[in-house]
């Protein structure tokens, strides 16, 4: 793998990321999800977050500016026109050694000459299904057997919903990390609290959460739920002095879709849309 020719502030400059706002790269820079931005014309990196650097064993600014071919092995094209679609390539790692990853890829929020792609290692989508030790909640490897029941289980459609604290770095950079844990451990009670016996809530990493909901026949049953979401989040965690609330992405899945990879990138993409609409509400994708 080639170093890339320009430094990571100049990209950064670049004219299509002065549309983005912030708080979409300040989450997408801190999400355990491994995504990079592409430039959709060209398929050059714009901006890889910390966790797809770290599956790539590199580091973020090494591969800012590579043409998106030069990181993998002559493979089936990514999706750039088809929001929904997902390939497997082959990665190349330092040392001579690859990687298979799944590959799945939509524009970026409201900015079609960007593409934001996700990686995932499709060895942990059948791994199993570990406790979350802060909150007791089950971790992301929980996922895919969670889609895969609420699919057989009914013939209505199933929502995967993306939820990302807001405000929560500035917890953790003015109260500290116990007062953070005691909002997420507050932010997990919270939801379960409200979300119905079928649906399964799963503490994705950092202030990250899934929540599977199957059996949904309206789109308004979905608004509702997370409505109530956000204020028991908001609730539960008042008595802290800090104002918490989620910014929520769900995509609605038919229950013969049996991607449930590009149902979690739709609904994190949605989760970001959420974001920068100002937080505290929730964006709907419906995949085909």
């Amino acid at each position: 793998m080639q170093p890339a020719h320009s430094a990571h502030d100049q990209h950064r400059s670049h004219d299509q990321l002065q549309k983005v706002p912030a708080i979409v790269w300040d989450t997408f820079s801190s999400s355990p999800l491994p995504q990079i931005i592409l430039a959709r014309e060209s398929l050059r990196l714009i901006d890889a977050n910390i966790a797809a650097a770290a599956m790539l064993s590199t580091s973020p600014e090494a591969l800012i500016g590579l043409p998106f071919d030069a990181l993998t092995v002559e493979g089936v094209p990514i999706p750039t026109h088809a929001p929904l679609g997902s390939v497997a390539r082959r990665f190349h790692l330092p040392g001579g050694n690859m990687v298979r990853l799944l590959v799945a890829s939509v524009p970026l929020t409201d900015f079609s000459d960007l593409l934001a792609v996700t990686l995932v290692d499709p060895t942990l989508l059948t791994s199993a299904s570990p406790r979350d030790d802060l909150t007791g909640l089950p971790t992301r490897e929980s996922l895919t057997p969670a889609l895969n029941a609420a699919l057989r289980r009914t013939d209505d459609r199933v929502a995967v919903a993306f939820l990302d604290l807001d405000n929560f770095k500035n917890v953790n950079d003015t109260a500290g990390h116990l007062m953070g844990d005691e909002i997420l451990r507050s932010a997990a009670h919270a939801i379960r609290s409200v979300i119905r016996s079928v649906d399964t809530v799963i503490r994705f990493g950092g202030d990250e959460f899934v929540v599977v909901l199957p059996g949904i026949a309206d789109v308004t049953d979905v608004t509702e739920l997370t409505g109530r979401i956000n204020r028991a989040i908001e609730t539960a965690t008042a008595d802290t002095g800090y104002q918490v609330t989620a910014s929520i992405g769900v995509a609605v899945v038919a229950t013969n879709n049996d991607s449930h990879f590009n149902a979690l990138h739709s609904a994190d993409q949605a989760m970001y849309k959420a974001k920068a609409a100002g937080g505290n509400q929730t964006q709907i994708a419906i995949v085909v």
